[in-house]
């Protein structure tokens, strides 16, 4: 089986690439490469376009990088790419959670089509290409091509992504605002706004649940 890496995101709320952020002395997207290898499967990188920089493995060898289409940004067009490169189907990985690991990388493999619970860009997802670009063609959300397939529950610690600074930030700024008004639970509230987030199809990092640990999140 291929594994990609999913890595041709603007990384707009970071503010940096995350792809290239240091993990280990090392680009994560590569590290990340490194743990699906160590699981089997064969690695590619999905980026959105050129940037004139090389990706090169610890050892030496060059990193595989298969270019993502030109068109309107959409989580599910990298993706796509993925899947149509691979031929079959295949598991994929967004490259801003640098705690995924080895051993669940494997077992994601081992099950064949799936995708995580709380994460719908990691999964095992199937060649299913001519849905998967009418989800693209209408702007569905990203957790509708894993509408479906089973779910399974991966650590929590691994789902810690590196949108976190300024996802977290809004949140606690909220909590804040809300703290102050009379009669108004703040941590229903919020945990209110979190489920809407997820609802919409937006990755709400679980790194809420460490910076909020008072907040009861709607699973």
């Amino acid at each position: 089986m291929r594994g990609y890496v999913l890595a041709g995101g603007a990384s707009s709320r970071m503010g940096s690439d995350k792809a290239r952020l240091p993990l280990d002395g090392w680009p994560t997207a590569v590290r990340l490469c490194e743990r699906l290898e160590a699981a089997g499967l064969q690695a590619a990188l999905v980026r959105r376009a050129p940037d004139g920089l090389p990706w090169m493995h610890p050892d030496g060898r060059e990193v595989t990088v298969v270019r993502e289409g030109d068109g309107p940004r959409h989580p599910l067009r990298g993706v796509l790419t993925a899947l149509e490169h691979a031929g079959e189907p295949a598991l994929i990985v967004p490259c801003d959670l640098p705690a995924l690991t080895v051993h669940t990388l494997a077992a994601l493999a081992a099950r064949g089509p799936c995708v995580a619970a709380g994460h719908p860009l990691v999964g095992v997802f199937p060649h299913d290409l001519e849905r998967l670009r009418a989800l693209v063609a209408s702007d569905a959300p990203a957790r509708a091509f894993g509408d479906g397939l089973p779910t399974v529950d991966l650590p929590p610690d691994e789902l810690f992504d590196r949108n976190t600074p300024p996802d977290v930030l809004p949140l606690v700024r909220m909590l804040g605002r809300l703290e102050g008004i009379r009669g108004l639970d703040p941590r229903a509230a919020l945990s209110g706004e979190i489920t809407r987030m997820r609802a919409r199809g937006v990755v709400v990092p679980e790194a809420v649940l460490y910076a909020l640990p008072r907040v009861e999140v709607d699973q």
